[in-house]
């Protein structure tokens, strides 16, 4: 594994985390979206598909280096892992409790608090948890499967969990309702996935011959699938006029087939491209799951309800800008805590292990 491929990885964790952030600004707004002209709207949805599309992007590549690692689990990563959610936990109840008024104190809230994990304070940590137990154990599995078989075995999942809820869920909107269908079993799906990625690479569709190197034609694929994505939304626009924001975000959710396919390709893009990452860009990287914690789950209530969404922005231009500075805010904000947290692990590592070999 060669450090560019890396660096190509962490761009792709960087530039998902943006989308994740942007994502949560207009998702928790508490904006009337039928006070906004069809252009804003149109845009406004399209930001929509952001987060999942930042969510898929990132259990790609959690897989595509889990799925073939020669030890996937480790229970010093585990503990690690758990330390920085609890901490997340502990600094996100501080927070709200001392900024938002409304938030009340209870024994379910110190439940929380003690317990994040299983109390599923940040969905994404406690279902990228459960995926680095179970890690292992999916690896012999896709270790005993043939090319074939472990193809069939995507195909079964893509039409149970993808292509099935995709139709089905015309009359709900809902995605994410069919077959018992939750977001652990999602990220499953996409490690086996990018598990297949890993070990054999992947075929650009219906290309004349297979083509197995090289992001553009991926990069062409990504930009078809949001010019197919704008088709749509100005559609619904034209058909529901300016109370079309339900059906014109349809596609967001992570198992959609839209948000599937733009997932993918936007992964092989970085794949396959050779990028150089620097000092600056592998740190970004590792803070990725920090500033999610940060800003989302029960933090949001701090950012999205006293910070955010200025009333007098609504139905105008103004609120990309006010987006654009939540996401400049956010994205430092979740930096300069990671950067202090991880600097404390370090010297209490380094202390720990000069300790050792005193003793």
């Amino acid at each position: 594994m060669t450090k560019k491929r890396d660096a190509n990885m962490d761009y792709l964790k960087v530039l998902s985390i943006i989308m994740i952030v942007f994502f949560h600004y207009f998702w928790n707004a508490d904006y009337n979206w039928a006070a906004f002209n069809a252009p804003q709207q149109v845009l406004i949805a399209a930001a929509h598909m952001f987060g999942e599309l930042g969510v898929d992007c990132f259990a790609l590549v959690s897989g595509y280096y889990l799925s073939t690692s020669k030890k996937p689990f480790r229970a010093e990563k585990l503990w690690n892992l758990w330390k920085q959610i609890f901490m997340y936990s502990v600094l996100s109840m501080v927070v709200i409790h001392l900024f938002v008024h409304s938030y009340k104190l209870s024994a379910g809230t110190f439940g929380k608090l003690f317990f994040p994990v299983t109390s599923k304070v940040w969905w994404y940590a406690t279902a990228y948890v459960l995926l680095y137990l179970f890690s292992p154990y999916i690896n012999k599995l896709l270790n005993a499967l043939s090319k074939e078989e472990h193809a069939k075995l995507i195909g079964l999942s893509l039409v149970l969990f993808a292509v099935i809820p995709t139709f089905a869920a015309v009359k709900n909107g809902n995605t994410e309702n069919f077959l018992y269908y939750n977001r652990f079993i999602w990220l499953v799906v996409l490690y086996f996935i990018a598990g297949f990625i890993r070990r054999y690479g992947l075929d650009v569709p219906f290309a004349k011959q297979n083509i197995t190197a090289g992001w553009k034609p991926w990069m062409k694929i990504h930009v078809i699938s949001w010019a197919v994505l704008f088709v749509y939304i100005v559609i619904v626009r034209l058909i529901c006029g300016s109370d079309m924001m339900d059906a014109a975000i349809y596609f967001r959710r992570p198992n959609s087939i839209l948000m599937l396919v733009m997932a993918i390709s936007l992964f092989m893009v970085f794949k396959e491209c050779s990028l150089n990452g620097g000092k600056l860009i592998p740190f970004l990287s590792s803070c990725t799951l920090g500033i999610y914690m940060a800003h989302g789950g029960r933090s949001g209530q701090f950012w999205w309800n006293r910070i955010f969404h200025n009333p007098a922005y609504e139905g105008t231009w103004m609120v990309f800008a006010d987006a654009f500075c939540a996401l400049v805010i956010i994205m430092c904000t979740g930096v300069a805590i990671e950067f202090v947290r991880q600097k404390i692990e370090n010297y209490l590592k380094t202390r720990k292990i000069n300790r050792k070999q005193e003793a």
